[in-house]
């Protein structure tokens, strides 16, 4: 299975045992950008920061916080993504989808329910990044 990216608004699907078993059986790596992190981690109580490093830590070395550098990201997605109003986050989570079919070679889930990576989902699918909503992961 391809490595999933986690875009904020969506970390809920670590709560779904189901999900994380998928997620560890298939042996996926789950990846989130630390904007998105961060911003995750503001939103939410104690109780859920703890069930959210329960989880990440249920996926061991397969869990990953990463920084990463936008000019990694081809200009036409870049642009694409920001003419449908993604911010500068959304960018960072677009520039970790892209490092991660680069790296790795296969194509890569983005988990999103945000409507401007959906506008930009045929910008993405030529670059191996599939996004889907997390009600359908």
């Amino acid at each position: 299975m391809p490595d999933v990216i986690l875009n904020t608004h969506t970390f809920d699907v670590l709560f779904d045992q189901k999900t994380l078993n998928k997620l560890d059986q298939n042996g996926c790596h789950v990846y989130v950008a630390k904007c998105a992190w961060e911003k995750e981690l503001r939103g939410v109580r104690s109780l859920a920061v703890n069930l959210l490093s329960e989880a990440a830590g249920k996926l061991r070395k397969k869990f990953h916080v990463k920084t990463v550098n936008e000019e990694y990201l081809p200009d036409q997605l870049k642009n694409e993504l920001t003419k449908n109003g993604a911010s500068s986050c959304d960018i960072e989570i677009a520039t970790l989808a892209f490092e991660r079919v680069s790296k790795s070679g296969q194509e890569v889930i983005l988990i999103t329910n945000d409507p401007h990576f959906q506008l930009s989902k045929l910008a993405l699918e030529r670059c191996r990044i599939f996004a889907t909503n997390k009600e359908d992961f």
